[in-house]
């Protein structure tokens, strides 16, 4: 049997993944609406799968923490740091490409 400082980790290692289940529906479910949305409500639903997502993308980093400090030298997941620099480059190669016309932003796309 786990004492009880380890089964609480566990537990709320648990509790945070279930958690995470409901806002992936919740992602899930703004996509799915944004396909038979209008124009408004398909830039809404977009914003809040984004806001869900980062919800997501910050409890992973949380639990990464959580499970690297439980076990001293195991390495599951990059910082949040470089979470955050690969998604910053991503995000700019993505507009410099914009910009020189190589790809359209779906932003700006019609009906």
């Amino acid at each position: 049997m786990l004492n009880t400082e380890r089964q609480a980790f566990y537990d709320e290692i648990s509790d945070t993944m279930t958690v995470m289940q409901y806002e992936m529906g919740a992602v899930a479910q703004n996509i799915i609406y944004a396909k038979r949305a209008d124009e408004v409500g398909r830039r809404a639903l977009h914003a809040n799968a984004l806001l869900e997502l980062g919800d997501l993308l910050a409890q992973c980093a949380v639990l990464s923490l959580k499970i690297q400090q439980e076990t001293p030298g195991l390495y599951f997941a990059p910082s949040w740091d470089e979470l955050v620099r690969v998604g910053r480059e991503r995000q700019i190669d993505r507009m410099e490409r914009i910009i020189a016309g190589e790809q359209r932003d779906p932003s700006m796309s019609e009906g």
